[in-house]
């Protein structure tokens, strides 16, 4: 049970990380900063022994910063007329729909 906790939270603390930016600069080189550390997770998790854990994190976080990059978008195209829960409800059914076949593939 602690995996599968795992496996929801790192992708939801990314997510929220990267939603809760302001509009504009700040969450573009947010997004880009994610993405960086997403890339250099996935380059070094190759020189550790098993790093299929690693990799599988990996994929989920960087789900998450493509739903909140989407959001974002959202968020500047359609603007702040919204209530705010609306967004993170949005991208919270999108993580759980990706971590579920995720848990499925791996086994767990």
């Amino acid at each position: 049970m602690p995996i599968v906790i795992l496996f929801v939270a790192v992708p939801l603390v990314v997510y929220l990380s990267l939603a809760a930016l302001p509009r504009g600069k700040p969450a573009v080189v947010g997004i880009i900063a994610a993405i960086i550390a997403a890339g250099f997770a996935w380059v070094t998790g190759e020189a550790q022994g098993d790093a299929s854990l690693l990799r599988a994190l990996t994929l989920l976080a960087v789900s998450a910063i493509a739903l909140a990059a989407i959001i974002q978008g959202f968020r500047s195209v359609l603007g702040e007329g919204r209530p705010r829960w609306v967004y993170p409800a949005l991208v919270l059914a999108g993580v759980l729909a990706l971590a579920v076949p995720l848990l499925n593939l791996l086994g767990m």
